[in-house]
């Protein structure tokens, strides 16, 4: 009743008034009850989770708490679960909020937030050259890269839940000392474009148990992502909570609730990846000039996180990644950047695909298995498997392609 009040005023509160008068004031007061009247039956209509959610600017009064919104049904699976709906007050501490969890979860989101706090400071601290940066830690001066993967394994150790982790770039499971969750890691996602002091992220996809080899999106237990620029946010989602929840890394060293996403919607950003392949694909050039034609604007980095990330915060928008075996391959690793990204998406009330349906259901057989991408709002992600679709030869895109513009 709540929900539908605030969706009520907020409505119906902008209608011009009328010229001064009692007669117009009471014309007016009427004209509102007759709209709030009939929103109230739109809502209670089945049709209504069809429709979708108006963004309504968050408070940052602490205590203030954040509007839950409709959400629109964007994802892309068969099957629908129902998942519990969280509304976190602004400026709640990360302790506070993982009161709710599990206390294994709250354990290994605490560890997570921990490490990343430890990053963000090396990072700020980072010297550069041409080729890589460089920090110190435990008496060494290390690869950021290097020395992020260091903290992050670390502080999984000493959290007591974790089994195993697998980190980017090692193509092995390293046990662990504790007890519940396997863990793929990225400690730091695009090193490459540090030393241009462009945003870079982490990423951990958390599982149950102790092996990673044969699970698939759909047994994700939780995304943890945190993003490193002009300000330090992590974002986290869980199996059986609706939404994505935001912190805001304070100079205290606090992490605090910053924001609460639940809507994704056709936009105007584009972050396209792997444009060499635009110059063999058709599908893929067709699609990116669509999207121009259509008014849209290019912001990509070069870096997965800031490139998706961008898209949960603004609430729309598109990221493709396709592929073309040989010539123009796919980077992106299924277990530690497209996963628990596509998760962070659905969950913020996205979608996702590989081209032929939602990421998450990838089936993880290799730990370095690769695979193309599209992730955004359900529109542009549905137009992304009609142009582009799955990876194939490349002779097979051209005949395909040629068959359906004839």
């Amino acid at each position: 009743h709540t929900r539908i009040r605030r969706v009520l005023l907020r409505v119906a509160a902008p209608l011009p008034l009328p010229a001064p008068g009692r007669g117009a004031m009471h014309t007016h007061g009427v004209a509102r009850s007759v709209l709030a009247l009939a929103l109230f039956f739109l809502a209670q209509s089945p049709s209504w989770s069809l429709v979708q959610p108006r963004r309504f600017p968050v408070s940052r009064n602490v205590g203030a708490g954040f509007p839950v919104r409709p959400r629109a049904q964007l994802l892309r699976s068969t099957e629908v679960s129902v998942e519990d709906e969280v509304s976190m007050p602004a400026g709640q501490s990360l302790e506070d909020f993982c009161q709710r969890l599990e206390p294994s979860m709250a354990k290994l989101v605490l560890a997570v937030a921990d490490g990343c706090r430890d990053i963000s400071e090396k990072l700020r601290t980072a010297s550069c050259d041409s080729m890589a940066c460089f920090s110190d830690f435990g008496g060494e001066h290390l690869a950021i890269d290097v020395l992020a993967n260091e903290i992050m394994v670390q502080s999984l150790r000493e959290s007591g839940v974790c089994e195993v982790v697998a980190g980017e770039d090692a193509n092995v499971q390293t046990p662990m000392d504790g007890e519940g969750y396997a863990i793929a890691l990225d400690a730091l996602d695009g090193a490459s474009i540090v030393d241009s002091n462009f945003a870079v992220g982490t990423i951990v996809g958390v599982w149950a148990g102790n092996e990673l080899i044969g699970v698939s999106g759909r047994d994700i237990q939780a995304s943890i992502v945190a993003m490193y620029g002009p300000r330090t946010v992590l974002s986290v989602a869980f199996s059986g909570l609706s939404d994505v929840f935001e912190f805001l890394l304070l100079d205290s060293g606090a992490w605090v609730s910053d924001n609460q996403f639940s809507g994704i919607m056709s936009g105007t950003i584009i972050a396209p990846g792997n444009l060499r392949a635009a110059g063999k694909h058709p599908g893929y050039s067709h699609l990116l000039d669509t999207w121009i034609d259509q008014g849209y604007r290019l912001r990509y980095t070069g870096g997965m996180v800031p490139d998706v990330y961008q898209i949960i915060a603004k609430g729309s928008g598109v990221f493709v990644y396709p592929s073309l075996p040989r010539l123009f391959p796919s980077k992106l690793r299924a277990l530690f950047e497209i996963l628990p990204l596509a998760f962070l998406v659905e969950k913020a009330g996205g979608a996702s695909s590989t081209g032929t349906g939602s990421a998450l259901d990838l089936v993880v057989e290799d730990l370095q298995m690769k695979s193309p991408v599209a992730l955004g709002s359900m529109s542009e992600v549905a137009l992304y498997d009609s142009l582009v679709g799955p990876e194939r030869p490349l002779d097979d895109i051209v005949k395909d392609f040629d068959t359906r513009t004839e």
